[in-house]
């Protein structure tokens, strides 16, 4: 059993499937308020909230940084 099988995002793949994606991925935690990219940065990565929020945000021209989406578990 890997930790991806209790996620319904992952819910239609056979336990294979699960195991080869768990096989390269990593649990991490992040601290409040991290920045895990910036816009027009190389995506490299692709994570899956298992729990919190996660805040998608943009830069808008005289505004600065503004929250888009904000997207939580699964």
């Amino acid at each position: 059993m890997t930790e991806l099988d209790s996620l319904p995002l992952f819910a239609k793949l056979s336990h294979a499937q699960r195991a080869a994606i768990a096989g390269v991925s990593r649990v991490e935690t992040y601290a409040q308020e991290t920045r895990l990219f910036d816009e027009g940065g190389l995506a490299d990565q692709c994570w899956v909230v298992v729990s919190g929020c996660v805040v998608v945000d943009a830069l808008a021209p005289g505004r600065g940084r503004v929250g888009v989406q904000s997207i939580g578990p699964g």
